[in-house]
């Protein structure tokens, strides 16, 4: 099975215990003991097992992708800026990839989902640290330039995820364009929605 960490990780640091992966139950004969810091919080997030497979012992080391947005494919790893995401999205890499994004640059989010690598640029997974997102890319294409309109209108990022305030409705109704109220309220993917107003400027 592809995960996440086999993707970016060919030849890690191999220890010595045999098992089954709590991170991505793979079984593993290089495995190491599961020894999490005090501050470990994702319990909830791991599967049944014994060990850490070499794979993701190596990931999970790795401060760097605990606080960054990144793309993984086979040969890269792209680190994104809050402001690169939307265009990265629109240009995405051949499959196979794995899309992470972090609002809070603190928790593994990718935590049980290194499975969720996408085979397509018309329909994959984003990975956030709130759950996992299923994408279709005419659904993000409308969705970004919806998000473009409102910021047009200057219409608060914080509005856009909520309910219109009497400002933002006021800007809409000056500019004969109240209908995107109707709009607003009828975006079905609301955690898709999130990761665009995030990325949007």
């Amino acid at each position: 099975m592809i995960t996440l960490p086999k993707m970016i990780y060919k030849n890690p640091e191999r220890g010595n215990v045999k098992g089954k992966c709590v991170f991505c139950t793979e079984t593993t004969e290089y495995g190491f003991k599961k020894v999490f810091s005090g501050n470990f919080t994702g319990y909830n997030r791991l599967f049944e097992g014994n060990c850490i497979c070499e794979y993701c012992n190596a990931f999970f080391r790795e401060q760097k992708y605990r606080k960054s947005n990144f793309i993984v494919t086979k040969d890269n790893v792209n680190f994104l800026k809050r402001v690169e995401i939307l265009e990265n999205l629109l240009n995405l890499p051949n499959p196979p990839f794995f899309i992470y994004l972090t609002f809070t640059y603190q928790k593994q989010g990718w935590l049980g989902n290194f499975d969720r690598i996408s085979y397509s640029g018309k329909r994959f997974y984003i990975c956030t640290e709130k759950n996992v997102i299923y994408v279709e890319i005419e659904k993000l294409i409308g969705y970004i330039e919806f998000a473009k309109e409102l910021r047009e209108y200057k219409i608060p990022k914080k509005d856009m995820l909520s309910e219109l305030s009497v400002n933002s409705l006021k800007k809409l109704e000056e500019a004969g364009k109240r209908d995107l109220k109707e709009k607003l309220e009828e975006i079905d993917n609301k955690n898709l929605w999130e990761v665009i107003v995030y990325g949007i400027e």
